[in-house]
This record gives C-alpha cells, sequence and structure tokens, in this order.
C-alpha cells in the first residue's frame, strides 16, 4: 500500500490548483474537504472565468479577511456562449460586465491587492468609485472602454485614491470629462512601474498623454512601458525620459521619412535634446531591441528600443546611427551586425564621430568584413578605441539570406568565418587608420577562422596585423569573451 500523504503538507499541494480543480479535489474525501475549507489562503487567487455568481459569493467567504488577486474577463464570463437559452436557474445565475464591476468588486475592493480586468468598456470607469487601501497591482485592457470623472462626480466622500499601488497598466483606456492620465496618477503616490499601451484609435497629430513631465505627477516612477505607433510614442518621449528606465514599443514597419516615426526612433533613445542625456553604452544585440545606458554620479538611466512583431528596418537603424551628436558621449558598443549590417558604415556615408569610444563589440561581423574592408568613404573617427571584439557567424538580412540562402543560427559557424588576414587588415585600415605605426591595442577573435597566419602567435612581426596583442580563439573553442 502506498504510503498517505500528510495532512500537514496537502495545503502546499492545493496552491498550485485553479479553482475548479481546487472544488474537485474538496469532493475526494472529507478530510480533503475540510482541508480546502479550512484553509483561506487556497481562495485568494480568483479568476471569474466560467464561475456562477454562488460559486463567486461563496468563495469570498471562504477566503476569509485575506487579501485576494482578482481577474476577470468579459469574455469568459457565464455563460461563455450566449447563443443558447438559458435555463431560469442558470439566467439567475448568469455573470455580467455589470454584475462584476457594480455588485462582486465594491464589496471586495477593500481587500484586494491586485486586479486585472480585461475587456470591460462601459463600466470601466467604475473602478474608480470604491476605496481601495491595499490594491498594489491593477491592470485595466479595454476595447473601448473610458476613465472619466463621471463615474465619481456628485459623490459624496474624498476622491479615488490607491495609496498603496505600485504597478500600473492601462492598455486601450482612453480619458474624458475632467479626468485624465495625470489625474489618475496623482491619486497614486506610491506608483513605481506604469504600462501604457495607446487605444486602437487614430490619435490627433502630436496628441500628449500628459500636460508635462511624469515625474511631476508620480514622483517615485521607476519604470515606464509605452507601446503603441511612432507617431504616437514618439511625441510623447520627452514626457516620460525622466525616468530611470524607458520602454518604447513601436511597429517594426516604421517608416522613417514620416516626421513623427523618424522622431521616435530617435527620441526613444536620446530624449528630444540628445545634449541633455549623455549615453555611455548603445547595443544592437538581437532583432527585438535596441539599448542605451547613461551612468552619473546621482542616477544610472537605461532606456530600450523595442519593436512589437520583429526588427526595425535597415534605414531605420541607420537614420538612429547617422544623428550628428549621438555618439559624443559613448564608450562601449555592442552591434549585431546581423540586424543593423547594412546600416553600419554605408558605402559613402562619414559615420559620426565616437570621441569617447573604448569598447566595440561586433557579433555575426563575418560576412559583413569583405564589405568594408573595401569600403568607400572616410575613416570613422574613434581617436582612443582600445580594445575590439569580433564575433563571428552568420548574418539573417534580406541581401545575404538572397545569396547564400542560408538562415542565421547563433553560434552557427561556417565558411563565412574564415577570414583572410589581408581581408581583416584592409577592415582595420579602412574603418579605423590602424596601420603598424599607429596600431590597434587589443584585437579579439572569436569564431572567426583567420587565413595566413599562425592562429596561435600573439606577436605582430608575425602575424601582421596592426595590433599590438591579438587574442585568436578557435571556432570550435568555448571561450566566451566580453567586450
Amino acid at each position: 500500500m502506498a504510503p498517505s500523504i500528510p495532512t500537514e503538507t496537502l495545503p502546499a499541494i492545493f496552491t498550485n490548483l485553479n479553482l475548479f480543480d481546487l472544488v474537485r479535489v474538496s469532493l475526494v474525501s472529507q478530510s480533503w474537504r475540510s482541508i480546502c475549507l479550512d484553509t483561506p489562503s487556497l481562495w485568494t487567487d480568483i479568476d471569474t472565468a466560467g464561475c456562477k455568481k454562488s460559486f463567486l459569493d461563496a468563495i469570498a467567504v471562504r477566503s476569509g479577511t485575506l487579501p485576494l488577486s482578482i481577474e476577470s474577463n468579459t469574455q469568459d464570463l457565464f455563460p461563455r456562449s450566449r447563443n443558447y437559452r438559458l435555463s431560469m436557474a442558470d439566467a439567475l445565475e448568469s455573470v455580467s460586465e455589470e454584475h462584476i464591476m457594480l455588485v462582486y468588486l465594491p464589496r471586495l475592493m477593500p481587500r484586494v491587492k491586485g486586479l486585472f480586468l480585461f475587456n470591460f468598456n462601459h463600466t470601466l470607469g467604475f473602478v474608480l468609485r470604491n476605496p481601495a487601501p491595499v490594491l498594489k497591482d491593477l491592470m485595466l485592457r479595454a476595447g473601448a472602454g473610458h476613465l472619466c470623472d463621471g463615474a465619481f462626480r456628485g459623490q459624496s466622500g474624498p476622491p479615488p485614491s490607491f495609496p498603496a499601488l505600485k504597478k500600473l497598466g492601462l492598455s486601450g483606456v482612453t480619458f474624458c470629462g475632467g479626468f485624465g492620465l495625470c489625474q489618475l496618477l496623482a491619486v497614486c503616490p506610491i506608483l513605481e512601474d506604469l504600462i501604457f499601451e495607446f487605444p486602437d484609435i487614430e490619435p490627433p497629430p502630436d496628441v500628449r498623454i500628459l500636460p508635462g513631465k511624469i515625474t511631476t505627477y508620480a514622483p517615485r516612477l521607476r519604470k515606464v512601458v509605452l507601446i503603441g505607433e511612432a507617431r504616437e510614442t514618439g511625441p510623447n518621449i520627452a514626457l516620460v525620459n525622466s525616468v530611470p528606465n524607458l520602454y518604447i514599443d513601436i511597429p517594426f514597419d516604421v517608416d522613417v521619412s514620416h516626421p513623427h516615426e523618424s522622431s521616435a526612433l530617435v527620441c526613444a533613445l536620446f530624449g528630444r535634446r540628445p545634449s541633455n542625456f549623455s549615453a555611455t553604452s548603445l547595443e544592437v544585440t538581437d532583432i527585438l531591441e535596441v539599448k542605451m545606458e547613461s551612468d552619473s554620479k546621482t542616477l544610472t538611466r537605461k532606456t530600450t528600443l523595442r519593436t512589437q512583431t520583429g526588427p526595425c528596418n535597415p534605414t531605420a537603424y541607420l537614420c538612429l546611427f547617422t544623428r550628428f551628436g549621438l555618439f559624443d558621449s559613448l564608450a562601449q558598443m555592442r552591434l549585431d551586425l546581423s540586424v543593423c549590417g547594412s546600416a553600419f558604415l554605408p558605402d559613402g556615408v562619414d559615420f559620426p564621430p565616437a570621441p569617447s569610444l573604448q569598447k566595440l563589440l561586433l557579433e555575426n561581423c563575418a560576412p559583413h568584413l569583405a564589405r568594408l574592408a573595401q569600403r568607400r568613404g572616410g575613416l570613422w573617427a574613434c581617436p582612443i578605441l582600445m580594445s575590439l571584439l569580433l564575433l563571428g557567424g552568420e548574418c539573417a538580412c534580406g541581401s545575404c539570406l538572397a545569396n547564400t540562402g542560408r538562415a542565421h543560427h547563433d553560434g552557427a559557424v561556417g565558411k563565412d568565418s574564415v577570414i583572410h588576414v589581408s581581408t581583416l587588415c584592409a577592415f582595420l585600415g579602412r574603418v579605423f587608420g590602424f596601420s603598424q605605426k599607429e596600431p590597434l591595442l587589443m584585437l579579439d577573435l572569436n569564431g572567426i577562422e583567420l587565413e595566413g597566419i599562425d592562429s596561435t602567435s600573439k606577436s605582430s612581426s608575425v602575424h601582421g596585423l596592426p595590433v599590438l596583442m591579438l587574442n585568436a580563439f578557435d571556432s570550435d573553442s568555448d571561450s566566451d569573451s566580453d567586450a
């Protein structure tokens, strides 16, 4: 006979069950039922999907006085399908958007710590009516919902307040009446994280979500995520770029010829005045995001530009890279050339100087070295560049796929990673101007096999490169270098 499960461990096991499975477990035996009903913490995570009114009321009772987390999606309320005739009993038990917002939540809001409402529309504003003293996480996602002062206008008592709210998410929510985002932020005194997704409507030109800097209304805000079209996010970057961590999500098919979309790309990283934000680190490391960091004695800021469904097109990256003055304070750069290869050092274009750049890492650069070695144009002015790390690999850009017929695989090393020493010398000379008289201090090669030299040698007189120190790793090596 198999050993029985100790009674004291059952509540910990039951915490992994959803509400319906918890009910099934409570029917196994009288002892298990007693454990389920006598453990209020098992009933504190409430998902209203498929629940009848009586069941929702029972859950509220079983949870005792503990803080609650409630998730509700109007598309999943009982009955899930409205296409069949309900019996009288089911009709009495049916749950509507109005019942959740106007009957169920008001009784529980004093102890709700997490509230996640999806597809609430005409009743959405009523979430502002009820005091929420312990609410920490609030997510509102609506198709056509809005928040306005009409929800609490004419009520006696204090205005809405969320004194414990730290995370706020708004998706597809509009504001109207005398109520705006700034009024909502003002009643969240300790808010730290904000996610704002613009409604799926055509916005007026240069629409602003706030009349002033966001930290004026939410001084403790540490992170902001803006999601929307570039014409929506662009005009608002200057209002939110005072927070330490800023994330901008935009569609991948950015049209840089459009003034607002071009502005969004640049402002997402540097704000409206690049000189006000001295960037020290720039990374384009994968197909989904561009990162920038700025370090100062008082504040470390990180700004990330992300795309919703894929990489920005190369022209968009070219727009970023060739903006005058953006590289003035960069101390290190990390670029994945499988993402931005065609925008990196294009022929006939003078690349912006990087007078403070000391470390440069180029990933998946092997397919591009031959092109860069024959590049026509001025040198890239990096007068104090000391360390250059080149990682081999393949490229996933359209031109390379058309020529090779191969897709990019992370860490893949193929014949494109075999580079002749003369090509590498030409690359160092034509791009940076390094020579035997003014050599580069350190060159690291990883995943690149050099032809024409002994790759184990560190002597510049043997390898013939304009480099004082050469670290050449075998393509099969497990060594991992970081610029």
